[in-house]
């Protein structure tokens, strides 16, 4: 008897451990991406968000919720990697939203041929500019880039959506930037969007935002100080007029002192002519 009882036991332990084993593991990135398709009501693609990472409820200000529709409404879907990674980033508890707007002296078709060619932008402006920029694409698409602006600022990024065509852009990157006294490592969604202005079309418009989420509540408050987001805003700010001000240079002086640079290639060379017979 007293075996048979024992038995029993071992048996109804096993079964236990079975089911317990076979529990699905919800992650806590899964948990924050579901908790925001929940509380902005995205559609929930399948296998993203079984009943374990879903939580009863769900809350947050319409404006928490804008970025995540807007995205979801230009294809992005959480069942894709990219995707799951961005929801599973805006799904974080704290948010702080850095913001830079202005204008450049700078044409929109000359813009776009930078972005398009992101190593290339960032050697003209070390050639014109003080602070030294490189950049470098990852993969064969170019939807992966990692760059540095001397060594204070650096960093990876993936392009999530958008194109030069319409004037928008959204990366979702990691970097690590020296700002004043601190120095700091972490993630954002940058969303870079810019128009064309003025009668003859040679200075266009921009907004820059940056969307950032700290992981605890001491470091929200820190991100969220004054003296704090005038920094970040400065660095934008910095490397903003790095572009505007390397573009009229080189507009200026032309290929003068670059052509016989050996530090330029045959093809690059070709491309900055191509450059200056944009309007």
């Amino acid at each position: 008897m007293a075996f048979t009882l024992v038995t029993v036991n071992v048996l109804m332990a096993l079964a236990a451990s079975a089911a317990a084993a076979e529990k699905p593991v919800v992650s806590e990135a899964q948990k924050r991406a579901c908790f925001l398709i929940k509380a902005c009501a995205l559609a929930e693609p399948g296998g993203v968000c079984p009943p374990e990472a879903v939580g009863k409820s769900a809350s947050l200000e319409p404006a928490r919720c804008q970025d995540a529709r807007d995205l979801a409404a230009r294809g992005l879907v959480a069942n894709s990697d990219l995707g799951f990674r961005v929801f599973s980033f805006l799904g974080y508890k704290h948010q702080v939203v850095y913001l830079v707007e202005g204008e450049l002296t700078l044409s929109r078709a000359r813009l776009d041929f930078l972005l398009n060619d992101l190593p290339l932008a960032a050697k003209l402006l070390s050639a014109f500019q003080k602070n030294r920029y490189a950049a470098e694409y990852l993969d064969p698409a170019h939807t992966r880039f990692k760059g540095n602006r001397g060594d204070d600022l650096r960093g990876e990024a993936e392009h999530v959506t958008g194109s030069t065509s319409e004037g928008r852009l959204v990366y979702l990157g990691t970097g690590s930037s020296q700002l004043g006294f601190w120095k700091l490592k972490g993630r954002g969604l940058v969303q870079v969007s810019y128009l064309s202005t003025g009668p003859d079309g040679r200075r266009l418009s921009y907004k820059i935002r940056v969307v950032a989420s700290p992981v605890n509540a001491v470091i929200n408050a820190f991100m969220k100080m004054g003296v704090f987001k005038s920094l970040v805003q400065k660095r934008i700010r910095d490397i903003i007029t790095d572009i505007a001000e390397a573009a009229q240079k080189f507009e200026r002086g032309g290929l003068a002192g670059i052509k016989d640079d050996k530090a330029w290639t045959g093809e690059e060379k070709q491309k900055l002519e191509a450059l200056l017979q944009l309007p």
